[in-house]
């Protein structure tokens, strides 16, 4: 699992924050970090798609080291392209982390059931050491808007891009204005947060006070070559301090 924004994890947490909240969860890796760290003692991860929320409850199981290990000894001894799908003996949580690891020519999608071993490898050591944090996560299958801040909350918002959906389910028509209502509550209740978004950032969050973190050139998959892409953030009571986020990417 594995976060397009994961440079994002070097900013400090802010002073006396207890709980970091991920409104949309997907590979909670901001806030693994953040446990990693002790920055936080809690971390809490809202999402609507059943298939990141069973991945995720499968990698909080007792036993998953050894279950990630099995697997990747399975995924070793492959030599052609199968679909996850015709293979009985694998668990759901299994079939989902491949899914997202290594079907599909480009990864980190729910696009393809397909493995490709000639092209990807399981991150399986990078999992496993993330996985003593990741039972520290309470994850809930619910919409973002479920979230209700308290004191000692920190958020990172990470939402969908408008207009696409990544493949993943529940981000069909999602509309922008869900993460300024969450944006909303958080300032009544004195709650900072973190907001990260891509190309488009001022034009679907004109009100935010965006920086932006850099300009990189990314492979074109349905055109071939690259295209330039601008990643943003904005702080919502959120203190600014090194690292400055123009060194994130260096």
């Amino acid at each position: 699992m594995i976060s397009r924004y994961r440079d994002f994890a070097k900013l400090p947490v802010p002073p006396g924050t207890v709980r970091m909240v991920e409104p949309y969860l997907g590979s909670g890796s901001f806030t693994l970090s953040a446990l990693k760290k002790r920055a936080v003692d809690v971390g809490v991860g809202f999402d609507l798609d059943p298939n990141v929320i069973t991945l995720w409850r499968w990698l909080q199981e007792e036993g998953a080291e050894d279950a990630l290990r099995e697997l990747s000894l399975w995924y070793e001894a492959q030599t052609e392209k199968v679909d996850v799908r015709t293979i009985p003996e694998l668990s759901e949580g299994a079939r989902l982390y491949l899914k997202i690891n290594v079907c599909s020519v480009s990864v980190g999608q729910w696009s393809s059931w397909s493995i490709y071993p000639e092209q990807h490898r399981l991150p399986l050591g990078a999992t496993l050491s993330w996985l003593r944090w990741a039972r520290k996560m309470e994850v809930l299958e619910s919409s973002a808007l479920g979230y209700e801040p308290r004191e000692g909350d920190a958020v990172f918002l990470d939402p969908p891009y408008a207009g696409t959906s990544g493949n993943y389910s529940g981000e069909e028509g999602y509309d922008p204005k869900e993460a300024l209502a969450i944006v909303d509550r958080c300032r009544e209740a004195g709650v900072p947060v973190l907001f990260s978004y891509g190309d488009g950032a001022d034009q679907v969050y004109p009100s935010l006070p965006w920086e932006l973190v850099c300009i990189r050139q990314v492979p074109n998959l349905r055109k071939g070559g690259t295209v330039e892409r601008r990643e943003y953030l904005a702080r919502i009571g959120w203190p600014s301090g090194p690292p400055s986020v123009f060194d994130l990417f260096g």
